[in-house]
């Protein structure tokens, strides 16, 4: 359930500076509404993570922000059904299997532009972000912020059809694949 000037964020991704947690933190200080974020993986490096604690204390208090520690994959599906947006501004990505499973769960992305997953505005599933520019995370946060329930339901059924339409039916071997690595049912 997404009610207008809240907002629930999660983001699933090892701790390292590639995963740009520091720039998701400093995104966070000026947003106008209630925000809980929680963040799930591993730490890889004990240095950046302490910059980001340094950061995440300067927080204002309309801003909620905890680390969850690491999460087994299984897991997450439990847990991704409890957030209204999946956040990782990432310097560069892969794949994004984690992009892939946010989706499937209905969550709109706010992901770098340094990834296989470009167009997400134009689909109307997320945004990607200039992952260098706090100004713009900020402003795609505030605007999932400010979003009402029934715009908001619009946008996840978004998530769904994409996921649907351009992955699953494309190549019944690549759906066969897909729902195998993630346990799915459809």
């Amino acid at each position: 359930r997404k009610m207008k000037k809240t907002l629930r964020i999660i983001v699933p991704c090892r701790i390292t500076p590639v995963k740009n947690i520091l720039k998701i933190i400093l995104s966070l200080r000026n947003l106008i509404g209630n925000v809980e974020v929680h963040l799930f993986g591993e730490i890889g490096d004990l240095n950046y993570w302490s910059k980001c604690k340094e950061e995440i204390s300067k927080l204002p208090n309309n801003i909620k922000f905890k680390y969850k520690g690491s999460v087994k994959p299984k897991k997450l599906f439990e847990i991704y059904p409890n957030y209204n947006v999946f956040l990782m501004p990432s310097l560069s990505e892969n794949f994004g299997y984690s992009i892939f499973e946010a989706l499937s769960f209905g969550l709109p992305v706010i992901i770098g532009q340094n990834n296989p997953w470009i167009g997400m505005e134009k689909q109307k599933i997320g945004f990607n972000v200039d992952p260098k520019n706090i100004k713009n995370i900020s402003e795609k946060l505030q605007y999932y912020i400010n979003l009402n329930e029934k715009d908001f339901v619009k946008i996840r059924k978004n998530c769904f059809l994409f996921v649907k339409n351009n992955i699953i039916k494309s190549n019944a071997d690549a759906k066969r694949k897909i729902l195998n690595i993630f346990n799915f049912k459809l």
